[in-house]
């Protein structure tokens, strides 16, 4: 049974004028610099992995293909939204450049009673930047669902 859900940088909505960046269409340096507040900390050179590493890598965008289509986006997911009916936290980086925070607010405003953070220190990433950050949300929003009985 679900009780609680918490949704950072995802894709999935359609938000008019705020494009999710096409992924598969970017090189990975854009990706980098469009996913970081600071890209320079997190930059990934091929050339330095191994065979099994780049193997692993080019499967995972071969997967994410696969269930996220190369739009990222279903256009049926903002009315299924509203029959969300538990504590939702909807976290951000303020930096995220493949998902615009616009997503954010579209996903707290489309489920019923959703709380927005937003990480102005984080991009897309913010388990990877800001684990501390995004870590200490989470237990803030556990808190506040256990003390108000929404969560038990």
């Amino acid at each position: 049974r679900v009780v609680a859900v918490v949704i950072s940088d995802a894709a999935g909505l359609e938000v008019e004028g705020q494009p999710i960046a096409d992924v598969f269409s970017l090189p990975l340096d854009e990706v980098t610099k469009r996913s970081y507040f600071n890209p320079d900390a997190f930059r990934i050179d091929l050339s330095s992995l191994s065979d099994a590493q780049r193997a692993a890598f080019a499967e995972n965008r071969r997967t994410l293909a696969i269930y996220a289509g190369t739009s990222m986006a279903d256009p049926t997911l903002r009315r299924r939204l509203s029959g969300i009916s538990v504590p939702t936290l909807v976290v951000w980086g303020i930096a995220d450049r493949m998902i615009p925070v616009a997503h954010a607010e579209a996903y707290a405003h489309a489920i019923p009673g959703a709380r927005l953070e937003v990480i102005s220190t984080a991009g897309h990433m913010p388990q990877l930047e800001t684990p501390d950050e995004l870590l200490r949300l989470i237990a803030e929003f556990r808190a506040d669902a256990l003390s108000t009985g929404a969560v038990r």
